[in-house]
Formats: structure tokens, sequence, C-alpha cells
């Protein structure tokens, strides 16, 4: 399981646009697309390994206990399973259910972690003129290359950019 940051702190990225006017509105009604909604986040917080809902590696969940947590009818859960798997957004195997291009579908949180973060204990980005080398730091050389001196220093600008200081 992803480590958790807190209660209610675990974050899965939904593209608006793609949901209000993309195809997964065409092939679904709106309690299939709870139930992808509800696997996306069960995905995301699985014990086994993300992407994976089953209740141990080789465990897959019954439906009729899917359904329950999921407080739906046994009957709508099956029908929505059937439709993610015809169009592929789903596989479901001896293992469980399995999210297909799971990245589409999550968070960009570590890329970005160096970003929200800032400059903190005097740590800046900087490039290495050599080796192309980004790494955030408060060393003057390079790690890589020894007595290379690192490029400027950049900051997180607006819309997480960095920007020259």
């Amino acid at each position: 399981m992803e480590k958790q940051q807190g209660i209610g702190r675990i974050y899965r990225k939904s593209w608006c646009y793609q949901n209000l006017f993309g195809s997964l509105r065409h092939e679904l009604d709106a309690a299939q697309r709870g139930i992808w909604n509800d696997f996306l986040d069960m995905a995301k917080l699985s014990r086994v390994r993300p992407g994976l809902i089953a209740a141990a590696e080789g465990v897959p969940y019954k439906h009729e206990w899917l359904a329950a947590f999921l407080n739906v009818p046994l009957d709508l859960l099956n029908e929505a399973i059937k439709v993610l798997t015809d169009s592929e957004r789903i596989v479901e195997n001896n293992n469980g259910i399995e999210i297909l291009n799971r990245s589409k579908y999550q968070t960009e949180y570590d890329r970005q972690k160096p970003y929200r973060q800032g400059n903190k204990g005097g740590k800046s980005s900087k490039e290495c003129p050599k080796c192309g080398l980004k790494i955030v730091t408060s060393d003057e050389y390079c790690p890589d290359c020894g007595d290379i001196k690192l490029g400027p220093d950049y900051t997180a600008g607006p819309y997480g950019k960095y920007v020259q200081r």
C-alpha cells in the first residue's frame, strides 16, 4: 500500500474535461461511472499493489462482497464490470480486478514534490553544465562530475515552473 500521509491525504487525480466530455460518459451510465470512480479509489489504496483490487495476492474479492462494500446492487456491479472489461479499462482474473493504463488516472505527486517543497533549508534546484544533472541541493559542485561548479540557482515560480533567481 502507498505510504499514507494521514487520513484523507491520499490523492487520485481526476480530469474534469475528460470526465464531462470524454468517451466514458457515453459508454457508462451514472451508476456505472460511480462504480468506476470507486474502483479507481480502491486501486489507489490497494494493499496488494497499486492498481489491483484484491483482498490479497491471488485472492480476488467476491462480487457479492464488492457490491456490499460499494453499496450497489450485485447486478449493477456485474454489468459495470462487463462494460469496463469490454472497453478495456479493467481486466478481471484470478488475482482480482486490475485497472489498465493506470498511470492515466494517477497523480504526479512524486514528480511535483520538489516544486511544492520550495527552497527549504537553503536548498535550491541546480543544473550541472557538463552532465545536465538537475538536483535539489545546497552543494556548489556536481556530485557526478566532481569539480564542475553547478549552474545558477533556481526556485519554484508561479505554476510550479522553475525560474532563475
